[in-house]
């Protein structure tokens, strides 16, 4: 089937200029998850030989997506009334999000890593991920790059383990060959940091998933806080609280860490 995409370029980054490439990553990505949620066919082998593939079809496929993941996934994360959770950057919230829910599953891999897949430029030397839990979706990018460009050289994929490695932790030794994956955020105040103090490229440091009310001068690749599911939610993740003025610990909730990297349901001090 002949596909054509008239913006390949704006919207993959031009990195092969070759119009197969949003037809075959939409079939083996995108529309292997769709299958695998329950659709009969590929998303595109119904349609006209004809169809145009044009940025507002692919972001609206990766919106649509994304979100709809996130849901079926169950990526905001409340805990029983009785405890609460602690963020690496010390603040207490009622919830959070956790993007390593929705990596379950190498279609649903696949389909978030298809998104970032127009920020791995040739020059890339690594890709940082605030979080371990999201490593695959660095992996999978790749792994969809070098499918259609055999000879890109893949860049190493490390963990920076939020907070801490901004903040002495991990070294960035090379910030304008870095693209940084945050697995989610509510306020954008990491992407900030990265930028403004590791000399990080503002276009390279990437949010995957967030509830953020104003997000200008940050890159959100879902932000969920256009969605009617989520809009209501984002007082519980954006008011945050210091230990010393935490609410919820003045009327005895139990604060739920983070270990390191990952969150630890059993971390509880």
């Amino acid at each position: 089937m002949q596909r054509e995409a008239d913006t390949t370029e704006a919207t993959l980054g031009g990195f092969l200029g070759d119009d197969r490439v949003v037809a075959e990553i939409l079939d083996t990505a995108a529309a292997e998850f769709l299958r695998y949620r329950g659709s009969q066919e590929s998303l595109l082998s119904g349609l006209d030989p004809d169809v145009t593939i044009d940025d507002g079809a692919f972001a609206s496929l990766r919106d649509h997506g994304l979100c709809e993941l996130f849901h079926r996934r169950d990526g905001l994360v409340r805990p029983s009334e009785t405890t609460h959770f602690v963020h690496p950057s010390g603040k207490h919230s009622k919830a959070f999000i956790r993007a390593a829910n929705l990596l379950v599953l190498g279609p649903e891999v696949m389909f978030v890593a298809m998104t970032i897949l127009g920020h791995l430029a040739p020059d890339l030397e690594y890709i940082c991920v605030d979080t371990s839990s999201i490593s695959s979706v660095g992996h999978a990018a790749i792994q969809l790059r070098q499918l259609f460009d055999p000879s890109y050289v893949a860049p190493m994929v490390n963990s920076f383990s939020s907070w801490p490695g901004i903040n002495g932790g991990y070294d960035f030794t090379q910030p304008k060959r870095t693209l940084v994956l945050i697995s989610a955020s509510t306020s954008g105040n990491m992407a900030r940091e990265l930028v403004k103090r590791k000399m990080l490229l503002k276009d390279r440091v990437l949010i995957l998933f967030g509830l953020i009310q104003s997000s200008p001068d940050v890159t959100v690749l879902c932000n969920l806080v256009a969605d009617p599911r989520y809009s209501d939610k984002l007082p519980l993740v954006t008011e945050e609280y210091r230990e010393p003025d935490c609410p919820m610990c003045k009327t005895g909730s139990t604060a739920v860490h983070f270990v390191g990297d990952q969150f630890l349901a059993d971390a509880i001090q």
